[in-house]
């Protein structure tokens, strides 16, 4: 079945007016400071519940800081001045550990903005599913194990948040049914060596318990991680391939998916070259919120100086993303940024390749449909 959610691929041919401000805007810094983003990246919490073997921020230190509400009331309402349309609640740590996210969830809601959750699930009880499901357009798990003692392995945590997780699911899915709500669930798991064997098992459950879909994708390595256990990790070798195949031909249909991410698998396996030398989604499309406050160009480069552009703490996202800054970051990724620092298959690769060949490499005699 075809990928309705697009997760192996880019969505910015459904915004059609974004991409041809960037076109129009080339070197124009004047032009360029006007672009609005289309998609923000928010941590709510420093914080996580676990210390998975996989955990690309592992770096920051999983500092015990959790966004104020006061704070995010204040974002939104200049979030949606400035044209953001979506958010994905994420980051540094987890963020359903903040006291206040049902809350935030509903200032963004208020606003216009749209919202969605990538959590472990640990935490997602009874009252966030009353008080916010319906508000959020879909919902992620990380869960990445079918049995509970590879899932602890992993995960680095307690057995007993396997069944935790399952049963938040459950109880999800049947608020879901009872009320009409349209919020998509789904968990999403990395295909590593550890948790190869119990793939089938994650599919199959995820499949009886209700959700929509489950993704299957690879591990791709941060350069700032202190965990380094995955970073040669060797997709070339058939069983990864084979077996992700097999769970998608068995599993895959109308009504429930299997999402894998062949397309950023295929690009492992065969070593692809990078298709193109900038990255002209940054900072351009969006940006990363982090615990603390610091708002940065990219999501793979927090803590990077390169890429802060300020804190909401202190300024309206608006000032923030029209600042010397974002300015400067602006000339840094232009001119300076190796690309070889940044994670394969990062968030915005596709993207970056669909623009590339509007920029770089025009068709000729476009207009003969």
């Amino acid at each position: 079945m075809a990928d309705r959610f697009r997760i192996d691929s880019h969505k910015l041919t459904y915004h059609p007016g974004r991409v041809q401000a960037i076109l129009d805007a080339g070197d124009d810094w004047e032009r360029y400071r006007d672009l609005e983003p289309i998609y923000a990246e928010i941590s709510t919490a420093g914080s996580c519940n676990h210390r998975c073997t996989f955990c690309s921020v592992d770096y920051l230190g999983y500092k015990r800081v959790f966004l104020r509400r006061e704070v995010m009331q204040r974002f939104f309402e200049s979030a949606k001045n400035l044209g953001l349309k979506a958010v994905m609640f994420a980051g540094d740590g987890e963020p359903m550990l903040n006291p206040d996210i049902i809350e935030i969830v509903g200032d963004a809601h208020d606003n216009g903005i749209e919202t969605s959750f990538t959590t472990n699930a640990v935490p997602m009880k009874q009252k966030f599913i009353e008080g916010a499901l319906r508000k959020v357009s879909w919902i992620k798990v990380s869960m990445n194990a079918g049995n509970a003692e590879a899932y602890a392995a992993i995960h680095q945590t307690a057995e007993k948040d396997f069944e935790r997780v399952w049963a938040n699911l459950e109880m999800a899915v049947e608020y879901r049914q009872d009320n009409g709500v349209s919020t998509a669930l789904g968990v999403q798991s990395l295909i590593l060596p550890d948790n190869l064997e119990t793939l089938d098992e994650l599919v199959s459950r995820a499949e009886s318990t209700g959700l929509d879909y489950v993704v299957l994708k690879p591990y791709v390595h941060n350069v700032y991680m202190v965990q380094k256990g995955y970073s040669h990790l060797d997709y070339t070798a058939k069983q990864y391939l084979e077996t992700v195949q097999d769970l998608q031909q068995r599993y895959d249909g109308d009504e429930f998916h299997v999402v894998a991410r062949m397309n950023a698998l295929g690009k492992l396996i065969v070593k692809d070259e990078e298709s193109y030398s900038t990255c002209l989604s940054t900072p351009s499309l969006w940006f990363y919120v982090s615990g603390t406050g610091e708002v940065y160009a990219c999501g793979a480069h927090v803590g990077n100086p390169n890429f802060l552009l300020g804190n909401i703490y202190d300024d309206p996202i608006e000032s923030i993303w029209k600042s010397e800054e974002r300015k400067s970051c602006w000339g840094y990724v232009k001119e300076d940024l190796d690309l070889s620092i940044c994670r394969n298959n990062c968030r915005m690769d596709e993207a970056n390749r669909y623009l590339d060949q509007l920029v770089e490499t025009p068709v000729l005699h476009k207009n003969f449909i």
